[in-house]
C-alpha cells in the first residue's frame, strides 16, 4: 500500500518540477547558454526579477492568497469529512442493516 502512494507522490513531484523548470525557462529565451552570460547581465537580470517580485508583493495580495488558500483547505477538509461519513453510513447500512445520522 505504501509503495503505491510513494509512486503517486513521485509522479506528482516530477510534474511539479517540470512545471517549475518551464516557468524559469520563460525568461531565458534570449540567452542560449549560461556561458553567454557575463556578470553584469546576471546581476541586472537578478535585480529585474527582485524588482518585479517586490512590485507585486504587498499586504493586499498576500492577504488574498492566504484567504484563498485557507478557504480551499477548509473546503477540501469538509469534502474529505463528508465522504468518510457517507462511506461509514453506507457500510453500516450494508453490514448491520441500520442507518444513523
Amino acid at each position: 500500500m505504501m509503495k503505491k502512494w510513494m509512486k503517486i507522490l513521485s509522479v506528482v513531484l516530477c510534474v511539479c518540477m517540470i512545471g517549475l523548470v518551464g516557468v524559469f525557462a520563460v525568461g531565458a529565451e534570449t540567452v542560449t547558454s549560461p556561458a553567454d552570460l557575463n556578470p553584469d547581465q546576471a546581476v541586472n537580470a537578478a535585480k529585474g526579477l527582485f524588482d518585479q517580485i517586490a512590485g507585486t508583493l504587498n499586504f493586499a495580495n498576500i492577504a488574498k492568497v492566504l484567504a484563498i488558500g485557507i478557504g480551499a483547505v477548509i473546503g477540501i477538509w469538509l469534502a474529505w469529512w463528508g465522504i468518510r461519513k457517507l462511506f461509514s453510513m453506507l457500510q453500516k447500512v450494508l453490514t448491520r442493516g441500520r442507518m444513523s445520522l
